[in-house]
């Protein structure tokens, strides 16, 4: 009988089986199977066709752990964990040459490899082994010894299991998979020759290939196909999907099923090391007492597996810690902490008193909990201690994990196996800890969906021998399969016996038994190209026989694709638009998920966005409206809702109105929509800009004030003991600045209020005298200024007042920035052409305290290495007119809603960054040239 699907050979081990137990119905009978997954099938088809009663279905693996794991007790098996536990130790005791590196994650796993699979063999050491060979059998040695006592190695089982041999009653080679391992194969050998063997023995071929322009467009072709053969009648559980790599088909497969609502039941793709609640618990070991970053907490709050309950009884949300601790009070880590401690309540605006107050003791509460359960995990003596305290810190820092039973299960599981480590002697250590319960945690996956009624999904190994109607193989391109495989360093060909053509072959077994699984349609698919790793992919040389099969020629593997030309049953998978809308013939012909059908339909309307969710109707015409430089609502044009905006009605600083000149729409954010984009602590390694100006202007401030408060005379050494005060209030407040840069710029600060002092007495000298600093004009004393029917109120703060010996009134706005954005403004144009608005302002407030004299306004321009500048000029009926024209044409913009995209200035970088400087770019340039922005168009001019 030839044998080419496995259809064919489930028929065979039924009818055989069954003339086994003819004369009694009862005797014993073992099928050695190719795959677990396998062994289930054999049993599940033989209970449909004529029952299972007495038949065992084992793989080799399996066999030798029931024949042997008796004889082996009460020793239990080693387990990956365990080993890199006995590495670890055995590298600290005697790293050997690997010294430099025995530190590394990368070391411990190679090590326990290569333990692993020497464990429990006799090993012949080559004469001619080199030092790193020599060291590797040295290690395991060392390793062997400290694991004899309680466990055993897999490779025992193998050993001892030949010596029980045969086994009892009947015994069935089904599908054999011959092993590459020398101690496997003899025992695998031993068995066949004392049973029937039942396999392939014809040419396996595929019935249709696929190939997709990506992995990503491979899958979900292969997904509407598998639909299609659902919807003809196939059940689920009667369809398979295997691939040749985890990566990246794994979770690609998963998601596109999960998509289109298909069932499907294999390997969760995601380990449990890849879940939020392993990840936090792993960096929050991480820390250390005393040094818990704030960046990284906020991350792993974020990830929503940590809540803290504060002792009010109110949680602590991520987002009220980054409130507190990058806007209220900023912390990077470490000693910074201690600050929330000491929070002065008198120091807060009465608004915030009580909020921030509770807020800061919530964080105080969970850092000292969480201090205090770092102090014990990492002080542990053992690691029993140190597995009880991580539960501790678990069930109080992550109350919610068991709301997923499993996840809770395994997490646990992994603490406890920690406790392991003391047999084996391990060093206990933070690093260590930490090490190993990454270990625990990356072992193993769990499973997704239900047995029997899900599409079969698994590696290539899951696929052997399977009973199924359907099965798609997927990733059939050079390099995916056969994957490049190079041999291990620590376990050369010298040494197992096993070369890397050995393994290759054991992988095409695969491969040719998974295809044959399917009993009816048997695709092969492959990505011709991949965006992860770039370059053009051709098909696998394992694919050549099914394409000259299905063109009925030879298929060369590089001009493959003139090679299938023509051929129906080889089918080209456009991307995905095309897949969708035009598929190719033979290609599935109807979408899989609710989001393909929605594409589908809309591209069939006559109007593209006819019949969309508004939300994508609205990112479509928001797109075409930013390319198309169109003013409208996604542009910036709110007149429609501009009755809204009421922010003239009450005092508004003239600052405000800069802001709209430098960058309306970023001004729409901020000011009206009160967007807000909170600082990081810890990525402003140095003083920037702003808090540079605030500093200047504080310390000058204190200084003026004193003056008028205590005399009038200057005072250089006062002016120094503020400015020292001020530079390291700043820097006690900023924790993420660096010592070294802090230095500079200190050195600059003082280095310009040095030279501000030097100008200021000869400005003294020539009848200058200050007479007040930092003046505020409130709504109460607001300044108004007509512009036609309205009247605009401002309100400010004036840097400094001067009154000269002739009664002249001075103003002097500090800048500690350039002067490029100023030049031009004088008394023809005082505003800057409407981009500077703050001299005028703050010159019609002077003129109500001059008492009919003449006032002057200027700029200061304080920066380290220069002599003071300034531009300024007189406040005239002429400068009044030119600002009330300019005001008004600020206020018929905003309260018209008129905000369009445009770059901003540094004051709004967080924002601008988050929208994209380089799209706000390319939409200005379109919108400038419209006839209603030509005025921002020119203000736009003058700021470059």
């Amino acid at each position: 009988m030839q044998i080419t699907t496995a259809g064919d050979a489930y028929r065979a081990l039924r009818e055989h089986i069954a003339a086994v137990q003819a004369e009694d119905p009862l005797a014993p009978v073992t099928v050695l199977v190719p795959s677990f997954a396998a062994g289930r099938d054999v049993l599940r088809h033989l209970a449909a066709h004529g029952g299972a009663v007495g038949v065992t279905a084992v793989t080799l693996t399996e066999l030798a752990h029931r024949l042997a794991g008796g004889a082996l007790a009460p020793r239990r098996p080693e387990t990956t964990p365990v080993t890199a536990a006995a590495v670890r130790a055995v590298l600290a005791d005697a790293p050997g040459v690997f010294a430099e590196v025995a530190d590394q994650p990368g070391t411990v796993a190679a090590l326990t490899r290569a333990c692993a699979w020497l464990g429990g063999r006799n090993v012949t050491r080559p004469a001619d082994a080199d030092t790193v060979i020599t060291e590797v059998l040295r290690i395991h040695d060392a390793v062997a010894a400290r694991l004899a006592r309680d466990y055993y190695a897999p490779a025992e089982t193998i050993a001892r299991a030949a010596d029980r041999l045969p086994l009892p009653g009947h015994t069935v080679v089904f599908l054999p998979s011959p092993p590459v391992d020398t101690l496997e194969q003899d025992l695998h050998a031993q068995i066949c020759a004392r049973a029937t063997v039942i396999d392939l023995s014809g040419e396996i071929t595929g019935t249709a290939v696929l190939h997709a322009s990506d992995p990503d467009d491979e899958v979900r072709t292969v997904v509407r196909a598998v639909r299609e053969q659902i919807l003809a009648g196939t059940a689920p559980h009667r369809i398979g999907v295997f691939f040749a790599a985890d990566a990246p088909y794994g979770a690609l497969v998963a998601r596109h099923l999960d998509a289109a609502e298909i069932p499907w039941y294999g390997a969760d793709p995601h380990a449990m090391i890849d879940r939020s609640v392993a990840r936090s618990v792993l960096r929050l070991v991480a820390f250390r007492p005393g040094e818990i970053d704030r960046a990284e907490l906020s991350a792993i709050l974020d990830a929503g597996a940590v809540r803290w309950m504060g002792e009010d009884g109110a949680r602590l949300s991520p987002r009220e810690f980054d409130r507190l601790t990058c806007l209220q009070i900023p912390i990077v880590g470490g000693p910074d902490w201690a600050r929330l401690a000491d929070l002065d309540r008198d120091e807060l605006p009465a608004s915030m008193r009580d909020s921030v107050t509770a807020s800061a003791a919530r964080v105080t509460e969970l850092i000292t909990a969480l201090e205090e359960h770092l102090t014990t995990i990492h002080t542990a003596r053992s690691w029993t201690q140190a597995a009880e305290a991580l539960t501790e810190m678990t069930a109080q820092l992550m109350p919610t994990i068991g709301r997923v039973p499993e996840q809770r299960a395994h997490l646990e599981a992994a603490i406890a196996g920690l406790a392991g480590c003391d047999a084996v002697g391990a060093p206990i250590g933070p690093d260590a800890i930490h090490a190993a319960l990454t270990d625990q945690l990356a072992g193993g996956r769990g499973t997704c969906g239900t047995e029997s009624v899900g599409v079969r999904v698994g590696d290539l190994a899951d696929g052997a021998g399977r009973d199924l109607d359907a099965v798609f193989v997927l990733g059939m391109a050079e390099g995916h399969l056969p994957a490049a495989r190079r041999e291990d360093p620590l376990l050369p060909t010298e040494l197992t016996g096993v070369d890397p053509a050995d393994r290759l072959a054991e992988r095409r077994r695969q491969t040719m038994r998974t295809l044959a699984s399917g009993a009816q349609v048997r695709m092969c698919s492959f990505p011709r190209g991949d965006l992860r790793g770039g370059g053009e992919k051709v098909p696998s040389r394992w694919l050549l026989p099914t394409l000259d099969a299905l063109t009925g020629a030879a298929v060369d593997q590089v001009g493959w694709e003139r090679g299938v030309a023509g051929c129906a049953a080889v089918i080209a998978a456009d991307s995905f638009a095309g897949g969708l809308l035009t598929p190719a013939p033979g290609a599935p012909q109807t979408p899989a998920t609710d989001t393909e059908w929605r594409v589908r339909r809309y591209a069939a309307t006559r109007d593209a966005i006819d019949g969309m969710p508004d939300t994508v109707t609205d990112a479509l015409v928001m797109r075409a409206d930013r390319r198309a430089g169109r003013f409208t609502r996604f542009t910036g044009a709110v007149g429609e809702s501009a009755r809204h905006i009421r922010l003239f009605d009450t005092p508004v600083a003239p600052t405000r109105l800069e802001e709209w000149a430098t960058s309306p729409y970023l001004f729409f954010l901020q000011r009206i929509l009160r967007a807000q984009v909170l600082p990081e602590p810890d990525e402003d390694v140095q003083i920037d800009a702003l808090v540079r100006g605030d500093l200047v202007h504080d310390v000058l401030e204190q200084y003026i004030l004193a003056g008028l408060d205590e005399g009038d005379a200057p005072d250089g050494h006062l002016l120094t003991t503020l400015a020292e005060q001020a530079c390291q209030a700043a820097y006690d407040a900023a924790p993420g600045w660096l010592p070294q840069l802090w230095d500079r710029d200190r050195a600059a600060v003082l280095a310009t209020l040095e030279q501000w002092f030097a100008r200021d007495v000869a400005e003294r000298a020539e009848g200058w005298t200050p007479i007040g600093a930092e003046q505020e004009f409130t709504a109460d004393e607001a300044v108004r200024l007509d512009i036609g029917a309205e009247a605009i109120a401002f309100t400010g703060k004036i840097d400094r007042i001067d009154r000269h010996t002739d009664g002249r009134v001075r103003v002097t706005d500090y800048k500690t920035g350039s002067d490029k954005r100023y030049s031009g403004i004088d008394a023809g144009d005082p505003t800057g052409q409407g981009t500077h608005f703050q001299l005028p302002v703050y010159g019609l407030y002077a003129q109500s305290i001059a008492g009919g004299a003449e006032v002057e306004v200027r700029y200061q321009f304080l920066r380290p290495g220069d002599e003071p500048g300034e531009i300024g000029y007189p406040i005239t009926g002429a400068v009044i007119d030119r600002l009330r024209a300019d005001v008004a044409a600020v206020y018929q913009a905003v309260t018209t809603g008129m905000f369009p995209l445009k770059p901003g200035s540094f004051a709004t970088r967080e924002i601008e960054n988050l929208l994209g400087p380089a799209e706000l770019a390319r939409t200005w340039e379109k919108l400038r040239h419209r006839p209603e922005l030509a005025g921002l168009a020119a203000l736009a001019e003058k700021e470059h």
